[in-house]
């Protein structure tokens, strides 16, 4: 008996031995499959968001309603395709591989390579934010706002030029938070300097915004004694840039020109595009956009203070990202750009929750988390708001269908051309030129002033571009002169269809007065198209060769000083073209704005006719151009007017020019008017 109860006690006890070793053996798999199955969800949530908010494979081109942006876009294409020279040939927003932004099937290859960059960017972005989150040690919860910005409405998700920029500064905030011992962060910083490289050659103004995020890269790496990894984000850059500009088919020698023309744009920008909006309805937005940027900048100091330096470089880095943005966004002041700076609102707001969130550093805590919160659920509302709560996840069977159409696309011969013809039959219906100005049109080259350049992809016309793509955009002299210089070169066009339009209520003429001041003297008129469109014929009396197209043509006619309010007299003489140089100095209050913002406009009126003279309605003009010979002999608001004016005879003479503003303040002293005379159709 007693040796039945010690079997049964052995048997026990081993039992329960077995089965402490197989509990053991299950935490055992459990806590080594832990960080596989962390791993895996983390790329799945990578995947997802992905495949969810995929960009549109093809985007459509809407001439009837979007007829300005189509018309650069599928410029942009047509220069790449012609291999012309950005920098010297073209200056545009957007870089030799700007059409990346834009994946419109116009030629295969391009929208190819577009389709296949944003995708790879936005893996690469969403991928870049689950390392620095797994960095953090982010709790389950911050997983899940990032993955809810994803598939909320944004203007950062899809749009590469915007990706990119972002993906490069979440790899430098990666590099700097890798341990420095550690040879992976090195090679993270060189893929950051790549990323903006790329992202640089697609939108000029990464061109700023990227450099100045590297150079606040190297200044952190190098504070952290880290000299090789402060070497390679701009190494990489360099090479990448360098590599990427030969790639495309550019000269090496046009990258300063492409530098200058992008620092022109961006110098004008604020006087140039922006809007004569309402003070009240910009008010709540731009103050709390305003708002966020200072608070990004406060609260680096704050956290200097703290020597939180993990959240220093978090928020440094993302400044020169979001401040750029907010001028882009409330200089235009429409709701378009006001999605796209709240886009990178809420994606910044986002990150900042998560790194507030995170428990490798709860010092950020107290400072970050309830100011991220807040930016966070105001920037949402707003874009809910703007796009009617228009989701990609509620998008996503529509999206999925699109890359079915990709995949055709890609892998059959007829649905390519099937949709190359679609693209160019839009053209055709929208512009309906008749076959005889066609004709007339491709006896030559062609340029399209100030937009419409899609005509010369409907025709297939011999196009031969001023080098500012869209008219409106040259608003410095430097750019003006650049399409004067063209147009009065031996190389200029043969033909010329130019309309009498401009943008914001400004006055055509105005936008390029060099540049129209060389039409007069080098084409003729020839006839009207479609009620709009008027034909520019070389003038057969031009000389072999003429110089770039001086500020200052002809002879003097005096000069007249007003107070901005006060009509200034125009001098007419019979046979002469009359032009007025401007001297409108901002003030100092008004350079200020001009950095950071935006001046109050400036605006310009007419007093035109002969025996009962009327006081035309005010015109938003840019001072920036406003010296370089603006046309002052005529009143001309239609393609009539216009081309009357190439005659010389039938004008509604200008008597008096008067220049106000909203807020003189901004400007300083007089308008001063220095006039010039030159001969009706005889060349300076």
């Amino acid at each position: 008996m007693t040796g039945v109860r010690r079997a049964l006690r052995v048997r026990a006890a081993l039992t329960s031995l077995s089965a402490n070793a197989g509990a053991g053996w299950q935490r055992v798999r459990r806590t080594a499959a832990r960080p596989r199955s962390v791993v895996a969800g983390q790329a799945l949530w990578v995947l997802s968001l992905t495949f969810v908010s995929l960009p549109v494979p093809v985007a459509s081109v809407d001439f009837v309603s979007d007829r300005f942006d189509a018309s650069w876009v599928i410029g942009m294409i047509l220069a790449v395709r012609d291999h012309l020279q950005w920098g010297t040939q073209i200056i545009w927003t957007y870089g030799p591989l700007g059409y990346i932004d834009h994946p419109v099937y116009v030629f295969f290859r391009q929208w190819l390579i577009a389709v296949v960059a944003t995708v790879l960017i936005q893996l690469g972005l969403f991928a870049a934010l689950a390392v620095l989150l797994r960095m953090w040690k982010t709790p389950l919860w911050a997983w899940i706002v990032l993955g809810g910005l994803a598939v909320a409405p944004s203007a950062v998700i899809g749009t590469p030029d915007l990706m990119g920029l972002f993906l490069g500064m979440l790899l430098a905030v990666i590099a700097l938070e890798t341990g420095p011992g550690r040879r992976v962060p090195p090679a993270i910083a060189a893929g950051a300097g790549v990323v903006l490289a790329i992202t640089a050659l697609i939108k000029t103004t990464a061109l700023l915004s990227g450099g100045v995020v590297i150079a606040i890269f190297v200044v952190c790496a190098i504070l952290q004694h880290r000299r090789r990894v402060a070497l390679a984000s701009p190494l990489a850059f360099v090479g990448t840039f360098l590599g990427a500009w030969i790639v495309t088919g550019q000269a090496l020698a046009d990258i300063p020109a492409y530098v200058h023309g992008t620092l022109e744009l961006s110098a004008g920008y604020s006087a140039g595009m922006s809007l004569g909006t309402p003070p009240g309805a910009i008010a709540l937005p731009a103050g709390l956009g305003g708002l966020f940027v200072v608070a990004l900048a406060i609260g680096a100091l704050l956290l200097w203070r703290r020597r939180a330096w993990s959240g220093v470089r978090l928020l440094v880095l993302l400044l020169p990202v979001v401040a750029l943005n907010f001028k882009e966004g409330f200089v235009r002041a429409d709701s378009g750009h006001e999605f796209l700076f709240f886009s990178v609102v809420t994606l910044a707001a986002g990150v900042l929750v998560a790194a507030a969130a995170a428990r490798r550093m709860p010092e950020l805590r107290a400072p970050l988390l309830p100011a991220s919160c807040i930016s966070l659920g105001l920037a949402a509302s707003f874009l809910i708001a703007v796009t009617g709560g228009e989701m990609p996840l509620l998008q996503v069977t529509g999206t999925v269908g699109e890359y079915s159409t990709a995949w055709t696309l890609l892998t059959s011969s007829q649905a390519r051309a099937a949709q190359a013809a679609s693209t160019l039959s839009q053209a055709r219906n929208y512009y309906e030129f008749p076959p005889a100005a066609v004709a007339d049109l491709d006896s030559g080259s062609v340029d399209i002033l100030p937009w419409d350049i899609a005509i010369a992809y409907a025709y297939g016309l011999h196009w031969d571009p001023s080098p500012v793509l869209q008219g409106y955009s040259s608003y410095t002299s430097y750019l003006d002169d650049q399409d004067a210089a063209q147009l009065a070169s031996p190389s200029a066009p043969a033909k010329v269809v130019m309309v009498n339009g401009s943008i914001d209520g400004r006055y055509p003429v105005f936008d390029q007065p060099a540049t129209f001041r060389a039409l007069l003297q080098g084409y003729t008129a020839d006839t009207v198209v479609g009620g709009q469109y008027l034909i520019l014929s070389r003038a057969a009396n031009s000389p072999g060769e003429h110089a770039p197209v001086t500020t200052a043509p002809g002879q003097g006619a005096g000069t007249t000083c007003a107070p901005m309010g006060a009509d200034i007299p125009v001098p007419q003489r019979p046979g002469q073209y009359t032009f007025a140089s401007l001297q409108l100095r901002y003030s100092l209050h008004g350079t200020i704005k001009d950095l950071f913002y935006k001046p109050a406009d400036a605006l310009i009126q007419f007093t035109v006719g002969g025996s009962s003279p009327e006081l035309t309605a005010p015109y938003k003009f840019i001072p920036a151009t406003a010296a370089d010979g603006l046309f002052v002999s005529g009143y001309l608001p239609t393609v009539g007017d216009l081309e009357e004016a190439f005659t010389g005879v039938g004008m509604q003479p200008i008597q008096s020019i008067r220049v106000t503003s909203a807020n003189p303040d901004d400007y300083h002293g007089d308008v001063c008017a220095s006039f010039s005379t030159v001969p009706v159709n005889s060349p300076a």
